[in-house]
């Protein structure tokens, strides 16, 4: 089953109340995995993940660094500072921008653990360059100027959108334990999160079963189910 299609029916199926989440999760790993992600070597999402954040915080970080050194640089000597620095900040300003396209495209508006530091971060390094340049009384290019003041806003835009309108739980690509088992059960986790998603939002399992639902391991569901009526 896809994912659209696994999403589709856990919206449009008529459940009894209280569900029975043992009977839906063998509903959703009995449907034949379409597409199954391919196995990755072990610690490859670690590395990725490492990667990533410093692609995401090290432009500001850089921008900011590079402006500190060029504000401390003899006169005549800050260019390749102001250069490396108005070059980092225009990327600190656009990636927050990329990282709401992802949160809201691929991820449905599920963060991870990775957007709120970098927007952050982006917000930050922006504030306290252009602090630093007040400070050190530096005359900064407008181009530099405008990238700083670009990022500080995308940041701070970012981050206000993120913490306010994501959705609980983590991307259905993330669900636990999902990175130890193969890529079946992988796609079978993912459309199972899926289905998780789409009952809280419906409101027919608080918030409480919803973390237990994504903590369990596939199979197990039905240790959340309340106890039959005799």
């Amino acid at each position: 089953m896809s994912a659209q299609s696994v999403a589709g029916w856990a919206r449009t199926t008529d459940f009894d109340v209280p569900v029975r989440l043992g009977e839906i999760e063998a509903h959703v790993l009995a449907q034949p995995v379409d597409e199954a992600p391919v196995a990755r070597p072990a610690g490859t999402a670690w590395v990725a993940a490492v990667v990533a954040a410093l692609l995401l915080v090290g432009p500001g970080v850089v921008g900011l660094i590079a402006l500190w050194t060029a504000t401390q640089a003899a006169p005549g000597e800050a260019g390749l500072g102001l250069e490396v620095s108005r070059a980092a900040y225009l990327v600190a300003a656009i990636m927050p921008l990329a990282l709401l396209a992802m949160w809201g495209a691929v991820y449905g508006r599920h963060r991870t653990a990775l957007e709120v530091p970098a927007a952050a971060v982006a917000a930050v390094s922006a504030v306290a360059g252009l602090i630093v340049a007040a400070v050190t009384a530096t005359e900064l290019p407008a181009v530099l100027l405008v990238r700083m003041i670009l990022a500080a806003v995308s940041g701070l835009v970012c981050l206000v959108v993120l913490l306010v309108a994501s959705k609980p739980g983590p991307p259905p690509l993330f669900a636990a334990g999902a990175g130890d088992a193969d890529p079946a059960d992988r796609a079978r986790l993912r459309d199972r999160t899926l289905v998780a998603h789409v009952l809280r939002e419906r409101g027919l399992i608080d918030a409480d079963t919803y973390q237990r639902a994504l903590s369990l391991p596939l199979g197990r569901w039905h240790e959340l189910d309340p106890p039959a009526q005799p």
